[in-house]
C-alpha cells in the first residue's frame, strides 16, 4: 500500500486523556506538534531541495598571478635634506634600522640596501629582489624595462624610497638624481606606466604619496578606455592586463608629511610592510610605557623589547609565535572587514600581495597614531579600530611579560658554559632553561568558536524582508555576486544562518599547529555541518588547501573528522574531486573503506558509508574517476560491503556501485562476473527503504538509466554490449531482474521505492519495446473491449472472447517464433513476464503518490503510442478504437525519461520478427 507524505496537520501529534484533563490548555498550545514522519524522504520523496538562484558563490581564483620580481628604488642621498623638508630635532633617522650617520655615506647606503633586500625576502623568499640605490633617471627607465622583460606577464613589484627628493608633484611625479648628483629629475606616472607595464604592485613610502595614487588611476583609466576603443572590446592575448589591475601601496595622503618621531624610524612605513613584529613591539612599548629593567637601570624598556629571542620561521619560539598569531589576527580583521571578492584578490592570490597587505594593516593602525592616513588601491575601508587589536595586544602583553625570566635563564646559561670553560671541564650542571609559555590566544578563540557553535549563534532566522541576504555574500561585495543576492531576496519565508563567527581565519591557522589541529578541525567539521552555506565560507576562506594536505598524515586521530569534512566539501562542490584524483588523495578514503587494510576509525560503518559517498562523487560523470576507482578495486570494496550490518553502508555502497558502472560496459562486465546484480537484486527485501531504493538506483543504471547529474546526460544501451552473453541470454537477466524488482517493489509502502521501480521498469521499456507492444496487446484483448457502459452480460461475454483469442494468439505467436518446444515454452515464460511488468505498469499510474503516478503514465503512454502505431490497431478483429486522434496531441513520441533529471534514451528495437497469427487473416507485422 502506497505510503504518502502527511500534511503538517495530518502530521500534529495528540496528547493523552490526563493531559488534556490535567494540563494547562495555554502549554499545550505552545508545545511544538510530534511529527508522525521525519525523515527527509518522507517529504521529498528523495528529490533533492532546489538550489538558490543565482548559483554558488566562487571561492577558486579565476586568473591566479605570481609576484616574480622586485625593483627596489632607494633615493636618499644621505647627507643632503630635500629642499621642501623641514626635519625637527631631534628626527627619525634609521632607515632600514640602520643609522645613516653612523657610517660613512657610501658604505651606509649599501647598509640600507642589503637590509632592505633581506627585509623583502622575509616576506617572500622565492622571489628575486634587485636594490636600486640613488638611480638617475636613465638608470631608472632602463632598469624599469628590464624588469618587465624579465617577469613576462607574471606580476612585478616597484618599491620606492624618496626619503632624499622632494615629495610628490601634485600632477604625481616622482623625483630621481641626474648623474652628477646636481639636480632632481622628475618622473612622470605615464612613464612608469609604460616602462613597467600591467600587472605590477607599487609601494611608494615618500611624503604627500597619496598624489602618486590618485593620478596613477588617472592615468591608468585613460589608458585602458585607449586600449578599449583600438581592441574594440577584445581581449587581445599579446596586450597588457589593464592598468587599473595595479596594486597601490602608499605611505600617506596627498597633504600628510611622514612623521618625525624619533622614537620611530623614518622609513616607518616600510618598515611596518616588511618588519612587522619589530615594529608591533615598538609601538607596544611606546603606547604602554613602563619602567625600565631593575637589573639593568641603564636601558630602556624600549631595548629590551627589540630583544625578544625566537626565529620568525619557529613557531615554538616566542618571536615565531607572534608572528603567527599576526598573520591570523590580520587575517581575521581582513576577512570581517573586507569585500569578499576583495579579500581573495588580495590575501589568497598571491604571497608577496597578502603578507603586504596584512602588514599594511599594521601600517594603518601605527601611522594613524602619527597623523598620517596610508592609502591603497583597491581602497579598503579603515580597520585601525578592529576589535581584534585588542586581542594582539593581550598576546603582545603576555609574551614580553616573560621576557625578564627568558634572558635571565639566557644570562644564566652563558655563565654556566663561561665557568666550565674557566674550569677546563667539558660538561657542567647548568640550570635548565626557561620553559616559554605559549600563548593562549588560540585556545581562547577555539573556545570562541565553540561557544558560538553550542550557544545558539548558528541557528537559523526566517527572512521577513529584502534586507537579508546570504551570509556569504558580503554586504560590500562586488557587482559580479549581485545576482545570486537578488535571487535569494525573493525568496521570503526561508531560514537563513545567522552571521557567520570571526574566528573561521585563526581556525584555518590553528590547522598548521600539532597541538590544536585535531580540536580545529572537529570545530570545523562541526560548523560545516550545519548546511552549504558553512562549507561556502570554509572553502572562501581559503580551508582547502589545508584540508587537501593533511591528507598525507599518517595520523589515525584525523582520519574520521578528515572523512567527514571532505564529504560535506564534495558535497556541495565536486570540483574538489579533481584535486582528489590529481594528487591520488582519493586513495586516503580508498584505504578506509577497504576491508584488508585494518584501519580502526571510530564509527567505522558511518565513516566508510562517507567514504563510499566521496568516491561515488569521483566517479561520478567522471570517466577518469571510474576508472581510477575501479583500478583500486573500488567495485569489489563495495561489493563486500553491501552485506554490512548499517543500513548507511549498504545504501552507499550500493550507489557508489551504480556510478562506478554507468556508462561503463567494462564494470557492468565485471559486476555481472562477481554477481553484482544478485546481490543488489537481494537488497530488494532490506528493511530499510533507503537501501531498496539505493538497490533500484544501481540496478536500473545497470539496466542502462543514466546516473548522471547532467542536464540533458543521456543513457540508454542497456547492460551494454561487452558483456559476455548471448542477445537472448542478456534478453533473460534483463527480464529476470526487473521481474524480481517488480514483484518486491510494486507494493513498497516507500514511494521512494516505488518511484525507482518506475525509472527502471521504464529502461526495460525502451530497450525491449517490441515486447511490451505484444504485451500492451494481448492485455487490451484482454480487457481493453470492456465498455462500462454495455450491459453486464455483454462485458462478460466480450471478456471471455478476448480471453480466449489472446489466449490462442499467444501460443500461435510462440509457435510461429520458434520451432523447438522448449523455445516456445520459453517466449511464452518470457512474454508472460513483460505481461507482468506492463500491468504493473498500469496499477502504478494510479499509484496515490502523485511523482510515482506522473511517472508511470509517462512510461505506459509511450509503450500505447507505439501500440496504436503497429499494424494490431489495424486489424479488423480488433477492439481498438477505429478513430484514433492525433498521435502528436495525446501520445508521447519519445521513450519515457528514465531518470527525473534525464533526457530520452538511446533505444534497441526487438530483434525477433513478431508474424501475427494465421486466425488473424494471416498479415505479416514488421520487426518491431
Amino acid at each position: 500500500m502506497a505510503m504518502t507524505p502527511p500534511s503538517p496537520s495530518e502530521s500534529a501529534g495528540t496528547y493523552s486523556d490526563d493531559e488534556t484533563k490535567n494540563g494547562d490548555e495555554s502549554d499545550a498550545e505552545e508545545m511544538a506538534p510530534q511529527k508522525l514522519f521525519s525523515e527527509k524522504r518522507h517529504f521529498s520523496c528523495g528529490n533533492p531541495r532546489p538550489t538558490m538562484g543565482g548559483g554558488v558563490p566562487q571561492w577558486r581564483l579565476k586568473d591566479k598571478l605570481r609576484t616574480a620580481r622586485a625593483a627596489l628604488v632607494v633615493c636618499l642621498n644621505i647627507g643632503v635634506d630635500p629642499p621642501d623638508v623641514v626635519k625637527t630635532q631631534p628626527c627619525a633617522t634609521l632607515e632600514c634600522w640602520v643609522d645613516p650617520f653612523s657610517m660613512p655615506s657610501n658604505k651606509a647606503l649599501e647598509a640600507i640596501g642589503r637590509n632592505l633586500q633581506h627585509q623583502f625576502e622575509n616576506l617572500n623568499p622565492r622571489m628575486n629582489y634587485k636594490p636600486y640605490l640613488d638611480p638617475s633617471v636613465e638608470d631608472t627607465r632602463k632598469w624599469c624595462i628590464g624588469l618587465r622583460k624579465m617577469v613576462g606577464r607574471e606580476c612585478a613589484l616597484f618599491y620606492y624610497n624618496g626619503h632624499g627628493v622632494p615629495k610628490p608633484t601634485r600632477s604625481g611625479e616622482i623625483w630621481v638624481f641626474n648623474r652628477g648628483y646636481s639636480q632632481y629629475i622628475p618622473v612622470s606616472i605615464q612613464d612608469l606606466q609604460s616602462w613597467l607595464g600591467s600587472p605590477c604592485v607599487f609601494v611608494w613610502d615618500c611624503s604627500a604619496a597619496g598624489n602618486i595614487v590618485s593620478n596613477f588611476i588617472k592615468f591608468a583609466e585613460q589608458k585602458d578606455q585607449q586600449t578599449r576603443m583600438e581592441t574594440q572590446g577584445h581581449q587581445d592575448p599579446h596586450v597588457s592586463r589593464p592598468y587599473m589591475d595595479c596594486i597601490q601601496l602608499a605611505a600617506c595622503a596627498a597633504d600628510e608629511t611622514l612623521p618625525m618621531t624619533p622614537e620611530l624610524p623614518a622609513d616607518v612605513f616600510t618598515a611596518c610592510l616588511t618588519s612587522p613584529i619589530e615594529m608591533a613591539l615598538r609601538f607596544f612599548a611606546l603606547r604602554n610605557p613602563l619602567p625600565a629593567n631593575p637589573n639593568r637601570p641603564g636601558v630602556p624598556h624600549l631595548d629590551n623589547v627589540m630583544q625578544l629571542p625566537g626565529d620568525l620561521k619557529d613557531r615554538r619560539t616566542p618571536l615565531g609565535e607572534l608572528n603567527w598569531i599576526f598573520t591570523a589576527v590580520t587575517d581575521t580583521i581582513a576577512w570581517t572587514t573586507f569585500p569578499r571578492d576583495i579579500f581573495r584578490r588580495l590575501f589568497r592570490q598571491d604571497l608577496m600581495v597578502a603578507a603586504l597587505f596584512r602588514n599594511f594593516l599594521l601600517a594603518e593602525r601605527i601611522m594613524r597614531n602619527y597623523h598620517c592616513t596610508p592609502q591603497s588601491y583597491p581602497p579598503l575601508p579603515p580597520s585601525h579600530n578592529h576589535p581584534l587589536w585588542n586581542s594582539w595586544d593581550l598576546a603582545v602583553d603576555s609574551c614580553l611579560a616573560q621576557l625578564p625570566q627568558l634572558r635571565a635563564a639566557e644570562e644564566q646559561r652563558l655563565a654556566a658554559q663561561q665557568e666550565a670553560l674557566s674550569a677546563g671541564s667539558q660538561t657542567s650542571e647548568a640550570p635548565g632553561p626557561y620553559q616559554y609559555v605559549p600563548s593562549s590566544f588560540f585556545g581562547d578563540h577555539l573556545t570562541a568558536f565553540q561557544v558560538w557553535l553550542t550557544r545558539g549563534a548558528a541557528l537559523s532566522k526566517t527572512v521577513t524582508d529584502d534586507k537579508v541576504q546570504p551570509i556569504y555574500f558580503n554586504t560590500a561585495d562586488s557587482s559580479d555576486e549581485s545576482e545570486p543576492r537578488d535571487g535569494y531576496r525573493s525568496r521570503r519565508g526561508i531560514l537563513v544562518p545567522r552571521r557567520p563567527p570571526d574566528q573561521l581565519p585563526i581556525i584555518l591557522q590553528v590547522l598548521l599547529s600539532q597541538t590544536h589541529r585535531l580540536r580545529a578541525l572537529i570545530l570545523l567539521s562541526q560548523f560545516m555541518d550545519l548546511g552549504p552555506w558553512a562549507v561556502h565560507l570554509a572553502l572562501a576562506i581559503g580551508i582547502f588547501p589545508y584540508v587537501q594536505k593533511l591528507l598525507q598524515s599518517p595520523a589515525q586521530e584525523l582520519k574520521p573528522v578528515l572523512v567527514f569534512v571532505w564529504a560535506r566539501l564534495l558535497a556541495v562542490d565536486r570540483s574538489c574531486r579533481e584535486d582528489l584524483l590529481r594528487d591520488d588523495g582519493y586513495m586516503y578514503f580508498v584505504n578506509i573503506l577497504s576491508p584488508h587494510t585494518g584501519v580502526y576509525i571510530p564509527n567505522s560503518a558511518e565513516h566508510r558509508a562517507m567514504c563510499a559517498f566521496i568516491l561515488s562523487i569521483v566517479a561520478r560523470d567522471h570517466p577518469e574517476g571510474q576508472m581510477a576507482c575501479l583500478r583500486a578495486s573500488v567495485f569489489h570494496m563495495c561489493l563486500i560491503r553491501l552485506d554490512d550490518p548499517d543500513y548507511l553502508l549498504r545504501q552507499w555502497s550500493a550507489l557508489c556501485i551504480a556510478q562506478l558502472w554507468d556508462g561503463n560496459d567494462d564494470a557492468k562486465k565485471y559486476g555481472i562476473d562477481q554477481g553484482a546484480q544478485d546481490k543488489l537484486s537481494v537488497m530488494m527485501s532490506d528493511h530499510s527503504p533507503n537501501v531498496r531504493a539505493a538497490a533500484l538506483y544501481a540496478l536500473s543504471v545497470f539496466l542502462g538509466a543514466s546516473g548522471s547529474a547532467i542536464e540533458g546526460r543521456n543513457g540508454g544501451g542497456g547492460t551494454g554490449c561487452r558483456i559476455p552473453l548471448q542477445e537472448r541470454d542478456q534478453l533473460r537477466l534483463e527480464v529476470a531482474i526487473a521481474t524480481g524488482a517488480t514483484l518486491a517493489g510494486k507494493e513498497d509502502a516507500s514511494p521512494m521505492v516505488r518511484k525507482e521501480l518506475v525509472v527502471l521498469l521504464s529502461c526495460l521499456v525502451n530497450e525491449w519495446r517490441g515486447w511490451f507492444v505484444v504485451a500492451a496487446w494481448v492485455y487490451w484483448e484482454d480487457h481493453g473491449g470492456l465498455n462500462p457502459l454495455t450491459s453486464p452480460h455483454a462485458r462478460e461475454q466480450r471478456a471471455a472472447e478476448g480471453a480466449i483469442r489472446a489466449a490462442h494468439a499467444q501460443r500461435e505467436w510462440a509457435d510461429r517464433s520458434a520451432s523447438e518446444p522448449r523455445r516456445r515454452d520459453e517466449l511464452r515464460v518470457v512474454l508472460t513476464s513483460f505481461f507482468t511488468i506492463y500491468c504493473t505498469l498500469l496499477e502504478l499510474s494510479v499509484d496515490s503518490y502523485p511523482e510515482v503516478a506522473t511517472l508511470a503514465q509517462t512510461v505506459v503512454d509511450y509503450i500505447t503510442a507505439l501500440l496504436l502505431d503497429s499494424p494490431f490497431a489495424k486489424l479488423p478483429t480488433s477492439d481498438f478504437p477505429k478513430s484514433v486522434p492525433p498521435r502528436q496531441t495525446h501520445y508521447p513520441h519519445q521513450p519515457p525519461s528514465q531518470r527525473t533529471y534525464g533526457a530520452t534514451q538511446r533505444s534497441r528495437a526487438l530483434a525477433v520478427l513478431v508474424e501475427l497469427p494465421s486466425t488473424l487473416n494471416n498479415r505479416g507485422f514488421v520487426p518491431l
